[in-house]
């Protein structure tokens, strides 16, 4: 199993829980992709303030839409 596959089919098992009520699955997506997230961001915005509120944003939405989750798809 490539690397690839194997994070999607652990994010996979985190979105399910996440979905089920674990609270330590949604913080352990929030580690995986915090980072990434906020880099890219820092990419087209100049306030660290901004940064901060549009990952914490990006979450809050992506976490709403957990129970439409495609698995066949990288989180």
């Amino acid at each position: 199993m490539g690397l690839k596959q194997s994070h999607r089919k652990r994010d996979s098992l985190l979105v399910h829980k996440a979905v089920s009520g674990d609270q330590k699955a949604y913080s352990e997506l929030m580690t995986l992709y915090w980072d990434n997230i906020e880099k890219t961001l820092s990419l087209k915005l100049v306030s660290k303030e901004d940064v901060e509120d549009l990952t914490i944003a990006t979450f809050s939405k992506a976490f709403d839409k957990l129970d439409s989750y495609d698995d066949s798809f990288a989180f």
